[in-house]
């Protein structure tokens, strides 16, 4: 996949509805097997980057994982095969956060130049660059309902995207020094 953004024919979007507090989460009852107290390799995923890796994230829909580096790529990997399945690049510096969008459809990446690029499986390039932050951005993570991306970066802001209409819908202001991670609690 290369950086450049896709040049689809324009369409009307509506802004997305910001999801009312204490919503239903389907998963609240969900139990789990207690996980087996020794850990071992079974495989090690070997030959896709040059540099360190800096974030990993598990697709939610497929037995996928992508990686990001300080290399300025990204890669995705499948489970438990280890094999490379693709790759991209259009970062002009390290990548420090990726997140898969809930439907597992694309990935949001977040860089050392200041961006978030937003990654499109299906047409293989990079969808849209959001480029306010005025400083490397370290994180980047997806709302449960695929609406909203946050963002957060040494600017010492956090960023709401509209990932509808490809634009911030709030810039939350006040931290005094770099903000390196940000989380939605699911179903907030």
């Amino acid at each position: 996949m290369s950086g450049s953004p896709n040049k689809d024919a324009k369409q009307t979007v509506i802004p997305a509805t910001i999801p009312q507090k204490d919503r239903f989460n389907p998963n609240l009852n969900e139990t789990h097997e207690p996980a087996n107290s020794r850990l071992n390799c079974i495989k090690t995923f070997k030959g896709g980057h040059t540099m360190g890796i800096s974030s990993v994230s598990y697709n939610p829909k497929k037995n996928i994982i992508a990686t990001g580096s300080d290399d300025s790529t990204w890669n995705l990997w499948s489970v438990p095969n280890c094999e490379l399945l693709m790759n991209g690049s259009g970062h002009l510096d390290w990548i420090g956060g990726l997140d898969f969008h809930p439907r597992g459809n694309m990935l949001a990446t977040a860089s050392g130049d200041g961006t978030v690029k937003l990654w499109d499986f299906s047409n293989e390039c990079c969808a849209h660059t959001f480029t306010e932050h005025g400083q490397p951005v370290w994180k980047v993570a997806f709302h449960d309902t695929g609406d909203f991306l946050l963002s957060c970066s040494m600017d010492h802001t956090v960023k709401m995207w509209d990932v509808n209409v490809l634009k911030s819908r709030f810039t939350f202001r006040g931290h005094v020094d770099s903000v390196n991670a940000i989380q939605f609690l699911p179903y907030s």
